[in-house]
């Protein structure tokens, strides 16, 4: 039968050298494998689909993958493998390409339905039972990629090995270093979660964040910090960030950090052992980067697993510093495909993720409840509520007023995926950016339904 009928290669390779130039278009062709006609081109698809997941797929690391596979040779070899991107431009939009893709790949489902049929029909035999196999035949071609189907064996094995690893991994899970907050997610924060902390400016978000990466790295783990939010040259953003760790443990007031002589002798005993502890931890790896796109956050990763042999939590302060790997139109695109790219980040990289965001600034007032932050205050709300194991929300009522108070705070997890959520009073000593929680009970089911 005419080739033509069956396949469009053209369409193909022009589909695939897009998906390579871009690799943003493999999910949104919502095209798979089982789409592509020629046999090199299902090959090349599928490498692109797992090179995507661990990072930007390109030429070179196309053709690297292919070879490992031993499947270079068998895609026609490198020539053909860089032709697919030969005189193609970026494309903005794949779906007129994946209709026509998936138009041909129906044609061949039909036509293997066809002799289906007729394998049926000459093989003869009960009435009911040849127009069930028909029946069957004719199912199969009109299924799409819609459907996946799976036998309980498949799905309780894959169940049972995760359950493995999960059990495994519990006692050396990530902690909040909260008790209440801990009790809430327990067992721990788990690998290849992803979750954001939401505040409004000046609540005390790296605060947080900074406290939970001390809690981590004094329990053994290894941490790596990103910082973004520091303006100045990256050696003195890393040194006031030692300053933050170091300080909060201490208890000591970062102005007097800042100038010394104010500290007392008991504050200065306490800040040199709490710098001397940072001095000799060899868990903790700290970066700073202004504006990092998500591949670089990515590479950042990869270094310290490298250096640290894996991680155990990675801090990232904070969300809208991260840019996409490629500029979109609007901002809300690039945070949405920023956050999507982090959340997937987290779980092909098996690592725990804790990313501070800002919250929207309207609403601030006095009136606990009717300014109490929501998911709806997080910006760029829809990929971050929807794509993350959880999210949490810090509150302090009154933090912008001249003498605002040392407690009454609230930390609210906002979400959790498989888990409650509930508010949790906390103190905030002001003196010393520091958070703690009162009491490991002093939580509950919040009222507001926006929490539930």
């Amino acid at each position: 039968m005419d080739q033509d009928l069956l396949l469009n290669a053209e369409v193909e390779r022009t589909a695939l050298g897009a998906m390579l130039l871009d690799n943003a278009l493999i999910a949104r062709s919502g095209l798979n494998a089982r789409d592509f006609g020629l046999p090199r081109h299902v090959k090349i698809f599928e490498a692109l689909e797992v090179l995507s997941q661990d990072g930007a797929a390109d030429l070179v690391t196309l053709v690297d993958y292919l070879e490992g596979a031993g499947e270079l040779a068998a895609c026609g070899g490198p020539e053909a493998v860089s032709d697919l991107t030969s005189g193609l431009s970026r494309l903005s939009s794949i779906d007129h390409y994946a209709q026509i893709i998936r138009a041909y790949a129906t044609r061949r489902r039909v036509l293997a339905a066809a002799k289906k049929l007729e394998e049926v029909a000459r093989r003869g035999g009960e009435e009911a039972e040849m127009v069930a196999q028909a029946e069957t035949a004719l199912a199969s071609a009109r299924l799409s990629r819609a459907f996946s189907i799976f036998s309980g064996h498949e799905l309780v094995s894959a169940e049972f090995r995760d359950s493995e690893e999960r059990i495994k991994d519990a006692p050396k899970g990530a902690k909040w270093g909260l008790p209440g907050l801990d009790e809430l997610t327990r067992p721990c924060i788990m690998r290849g979660s992803c979750w954001f902390v939401g505040a409004r400016p000046s609540v005390g978000k790296s605060s947080f964040l900074i406290g939970v990466a001390d809690h981590n790295i004094r329990a053994g783990r290894k941490v790596l910090f990103i910082a973004c939010e520091m303006g100045g040259k990256t050696a003195d953003n890393c040194v006031r960030l030692t300053w933050r760790l170091a300080g909060q443990t201490a208890r000591v007031p970062l102005t007097a950090i800042r100038t010394v002589t104010e500290m007392s002798a008991e504050q200065q005993d306490r800040y040199l052992a709490s710098l001397k502890f940072y001095d000799e931890v060899q868990n903790f790896l700290l970066a700073y980067h202004p504006r990092p796109t998500t591949a670089q956050v990515r590479a950042i990763m990869r270094q310290a697993a490298a250096r640290l042999g894996g991680l155990d939590l990675v801090v990232l302060d904070y969300f809208q510093k991260v840019r996409p790997n490629r500029k979109r139109q609007g901002s809300y695109e690039e945070r949405a495909e920023a956050a999507g790219d982090l959340v997937a980040m987290a779980g092909s990289e098996g690592v725990p993720l804790i990313i501070g965001s800002q919250l929207h600034r309207e609403a601030e007032g006095e009136d606990l409840q009717k300014n109490r932050p929501g998911l709806g205050n997080l910006k760029g709300a829809g990929e971050q509520e929807q794509e993350a194991t959880g999210v949490i929300l810090l509150h302090r009522w009154g933090h912008r007023s001249p003498n605002p108070p040392s407690v009454g705070a609230e930390i609210i997890l906002a979400k959790q995926q498989d888990g409650p959520v509930g508010i949790l009073n906390a103190d905030f000593d002001r003196t010393v950016a520091r958070w703690s929680a009162p009491s490991r009970h002093d939580y509950g089911i919040p009222d507001d339904p926006g929490l539930r």
